[in-house]
């Protein structure tokens, strides 16, 4: 039974399937105790990349009632928490985290996604500007430019973009991304990522066609790049009347 279980679950990860995945690793916890608590984890991390927050919330819980610091798992709980609209709750996990793990980017990430939901941009700025201070990672200045997008402060965000292209890793680095595939990311070249955050600046001012234009820039640079592929094949569709 377990060596089945774990050639199923190496044949699903070859494949990319992610629900034969899961199978396989509830199969494995409970068939083989001796790997149960790593084959937790990765139910736990596999629920939350499919979206499935409510079970990865509970393998969590199960895994951090034996192992307490595990880190993987505080950091997935406290992201379930804000998921499932439970915000008091998170926002406390999160700074808590954040106090222990100073320097842990992930907590970071979390901390200013909570500021952000809590209407606290400046703050969550302040945050990325601060890692960057630390790690000196072109990739912690996309997180930047991403939040002030988002909260409208455009200006901010081109003036990110530019300090990004000044880096000298700026055609080394890779920023993370979405792809198609809820279970994955994909890591861009920074110069395809600052393209595609200019493109989507432009939709922010209402000019679709520049956005289209920086997208393609963005795609010529990387063809794989998901994001830039879909954000082209859904503007389109709108300047066409959503036919």
């Amino acid at each position: 039974m377990v060596l089945h279980s774990k050639a199923m679950l190496a044949r699903a990860q070859a494949l990319n399937d992610p629900y034969t995945q899961l199978y396989a690793l509830n199969s494995l916890i409970v068939s083989d105790t001796t790997g149960a608590n790593s084959y937790s984890d990765s139910l736990a991390t596999l629920y939350a990349k499919l979206n499935l927050t409510t079970q990865a919330l509970a393998v969590a819980d199960k895994v951090l009632m034996k192992q307490p610091d595990n880190t993987a798992m505080l950091e997935l709980k406290a992201s379930a928490l804000m998921a499932l609209g439970r915000d008091d709750e998170g926002s406390k996990m999160i700074d808590s985290l954040a106090k222990k793990y100073p320097d842990n980017a992930k907590m970071n990430e979390l901390q200013a996604s909570a500021l952000v939901k809590a209407g606290k941009t400046g703050d969550a700025a302040n945050l990325f500007r601060k890692q960057y201070q630390q790690d000196s990672n072109p990739s912690t200045l996309v997180k930047l430019a991403y939040i002030q997008a988002e909260t409208g402060n455009l200006k901010g965000a081109e003036a990110t973009l530019k300090e990004i292209e000044a880096h000298p890793k700026y055609k080394s680095e890779t920023a993370e991304f979405q792809t198609a595939d809820p279970s994955k990311m994909q890591q861009v070249p920074l110069p395809a990522a600052v393209a595609y955050f200019r493109g989507y600046l432009a939709i922010k001012k209402n000019d679709p066609q520049t956005a289209l234009n920086l997208w393609d820039k963005a795609l010529g640079l990387y063809p794989e790049f998901y994001m830039a592929k879909s954000n082209i094949a859904y503007v389109k569709n709108a300047m066409r009347g959503g036919q």
